[in-house]
């Protein structure tokens, strides 16, 4: 039982040291510009010269018998 939580601790520890490095890194890599996600990324401008076409339809048409 003993060698399990020693076990488990040096485990913690180690996972805290690796991400506390990774997280280090990541904002170093941010400060000069790196990004490796785009979690909002920009929207591309659409240059196409066709313009876009509006269909004005009606998708369920009430039709009353009178």
């Amino acid at each position: 039982m003993d060698a399990l939580v020693h076990t488990l601790t040096s485990f913690l520890i180690v996972m805290g040291i690796v991400s506390t490095v990774l997280l280090i890194l990541g904002f170093l890599l941010k400060a000069k510009g790196v990004t490796f996600v785009e979690f909002f990324p920009k929207k591309q401008e659409n240059v196409s010269q066709t313009p876009n076409i509006i269909y004005n339809t009606i998708t369920n048409p009430v039709v009353s018998n009178s």
